[in-house]
Order: structure tokens, then C-alpha cells, then sequence
């Protein structure tokens, strides 16, 4: 009798294994696997996993670090924080940079204790409506990073 076949794990590619994107759907793929890596790093309070969100020397990298670092020391992490890219309307790609226009949001958030991600909220987190956003990411390795980002005027 044959061994049963199994399926290999499907694997979200970091930035540094993604494929050049072509068009806006693409790109707006690309931002949302950073956005979710982003989230993870909130989630488990490793701000590690933030460089593998932002490009070194990025203010965004700093700021966001800072704040998983705070809820580790704090023994809290982030639970259903998750910002979504609702779409990108621009796109202007200058060599190993890009400048996307683009709509995000997120749904509010609860803080939770670290070693108990599944129980009681110790507080909530605002949401955030759909904004317009200006991101600039750059390349790094085959794939991308998020340089910066700021609401657009």
C-alpha cells in the first residue's frame, strides 16, 4: 500500500521573495503581506519581525519597534489588529522604489495579555476609517520594504 500523499504548508513569502508586481491588485498583495507581518509582530510583541516590515532607517520602523517593544516589556500583545489595503489607486515605480496611493483602514483592536492572547481585553485600540495613504517602499533583496508612510493630503 502507497504512503498518502501530504500537502506542503502554504508559506507566506517574506518581502525578501516576492515577485516584481505589474499592476496596483499586485502591489496592493505586496503591501498586505507586510501589513500582515506587521500585525504579527504586534500579536506576539516581537518587534524583530519588523524588519522584515520596514526598511532599515525607516521613522516607521523606529516608531513601531518602540511600541512592540513596549507591550513586550509590558507582558501585553495586540489581538485582532489588522490594517487592510482596500485599494491602490497609484502607482509610480522609479527603479528600486515605488510610491503607491492607496486606502487602508483597520478595525478596532483589543490589548491582551501576552501569555493569555485568548482571554480577557485589558483595554481596546481605536480603529482606523478608510485614509488615504502616500507609501514609498523600497527594494530589499528580490522583494520590498516600507520606507514611509504618511496620510495623504
Amino acid at each position: 500500500m502507497a504512503a498518502p500523499t501530504v500537502a506542503a504548508p502554504t508559506v507566506v513569502p517574506r518581502a525578501q521573495e516576492a515577485a516584481d508586481p505589474t499592476a496596483p491588485e499586485q502591489w496592493r498583495e505586496v503591501v498586505d503581506g507586510l501589513y500582515r507581518r506587521r500585525a504579527e509582530a504586534f500579536a506576539t510583541a516581537s518587534p524583530r519581525l519588523l524588519d522584515d516590515v520596514y526598511a532599515q532607517g525607516s521613522g516607521l520602523l523606529t516608531a513601531d519597534a518602540g511600541l512592540a517593544t513596549a507591550l513586550a516589556h509590558a507582558g501585553e500583545a495586540l489581538r485582532g489588529f489588522a490594517p487592510t489595503v482596500e485599494k491602490v489607486t497609484a502607482v509610480e515605480v522609479d527603479g528600486d522604489r515605488v510610491r503607491l496611493d492607496l486606502v487602508d483602514d483597520w478595525a478596532p483592536y483589543e490589548v491582551v495579555p501576552a501569555a493569555h492572547p485568548h482571554g480577557a481585553a485589558l483595554r481596546q485600540g481605536p480603529g482606523r476609517p478608510a485614509t488615504a495613504v502616500r507609501m514609498v517602499l523600497v527594494r530589499s533583496g528580490g522583494g520590498w520594504l516600507i520606507e514611509s508612510a504618511e496620510r495623504a493630503a
